[in-house]
């Protein structure tokens, strides 16, 4: 296939995302996890994307990141709410009905003391969505180059996230979906590094005052 081929290919594939859906690949892993989270999102009146990267995963979320994007891809826009997630999220408490974070809290060595943080903004019995790394799964999948070195866990999988909710008596945790790296799915895969394949997803409904 010559590049003008490939190029017509790609265009064409992700046109096709206005009728089926096919999440255009620069959305990444949000796009490899959004149909599995919209039924749990999609209703709910406040929801923030914690650490989005600039892709939200609906366009009514309240985007939640450092100031600087991490790349200069045109499609990506802007945080809501500015700041260093590690150093707190400059919200009010008990604010949302969803917190959804992809990808950002395999990158905390104090894993629960993130998700108090996480949680603090969430409304009771609000719903908390993960999304994360299994990372022996990421590590087998993923060229060696393109490695993202923030991941501090080495452990960091379904197992070990259920393992840090029973650390924390202080709130009751309802799972209401889990998906250990199954139905993780991008188009294209087969053209770029490989970026579905290792995504674990947890919706959590969290009861604070138990």
């Amino acid at each position: 296939m010559s590049e003008t081929e490939l190029n017509q290919d790609i265009e064409m594939e992700s046109e096709e995302q206005n009728g089926n859906p096919i999440p255009p690949a620069w959305e990444g892993e949000t796009g490899a996890v959004r149909k599995m989270v919209l039924p749990y999102i999609e209703l709910a009146e406040k929801v923030c994307d914690i650490g989005f990267g600039g892709v939200l995963i609906i366009p009514e979320a309240i985007g939640i990141d450092l100031p600087q994007m991490y790349d200069n891809r045109e499609h990506l826009i802007p945080p809501d709410i500015e700041c260093d997630v590690s150093e707190g999220i400059p919200v009010e408490d008990d604010f949302f009905d969803v917190c959804y974070s992809s990808h950002l809290i395999e990158d905390f060595e104090d894993t629960a003391k993130a998700l108090v943080e996480f949680i603090r903004i969430l409304k009771n019995n609000g719903t908390l969505v993960l999304v994360f790394p299994d990372q022996q799964k990421y590590e087998s999948l993923t060229p060696k180059n393109v490695l993202n070195q923030a991941h501090i866990h080495e452990d960091m999988g379904l197992s070990f996230m259920k393992n840090v909710l029973q650390t924390m008596p202080q709130y009751k945790f309802n799972i209401l979906f889990e998906s250990d790296c199954q139905n993780d799915w991008l188009p294209f895969e087969k053209r770029f590094s490989p970026i579905s394949g290792y995504n674990v997803v947890m919706v959590i409904t969290v009861q604070k005052d138990h």
